[in-house]
């Protein structure tokens, strides 16, 4: 086996160290750095967000059940209108032969 100098270990772990380093450097370029900083504007505006989002979604719903509502409505208006309009022609005809 062929021995290793000291020196050489101390420098091969040096180059380990920067090579990690610059490594880690490269995955943190796109990592925003306001987040780190605890002021809570962007807390704010989360949850700004999430309401104007809950609203919406409120809105569409209610929308939706509001329509469904009055279209059943309308429907069973019309349908007993169509009944009656067929009964009072069924006697007008009976009525007039």
């Amino acid at each position: 086996m062929w021995a290793q100098s000291p020196e050489l270990i101390a420098h091969l772990n040096k180059l380990k160290a920067e090579q990690e380093q610059a490594e880690y450097n490269r995955m943190i370029t796109n990592v925003d750095r306001k987040w780190n900083q605890s002021d809570g504007m962007h807390l704010g505006q989360e949850i700004r967000s999430g309401r104007k989002q809950l609203a919406s979604i409120v809105n569409f719903l209610l929308s939706v059940v509001a329509t469904f509502a009055f279209g059943y409505r309308v429907l069973i208006g019309l349908s007993m209108a169509f009944a009656v309009a067929i009964a009072e022609l069924y006697f007008m005809a009976r009525v007039e032969i």
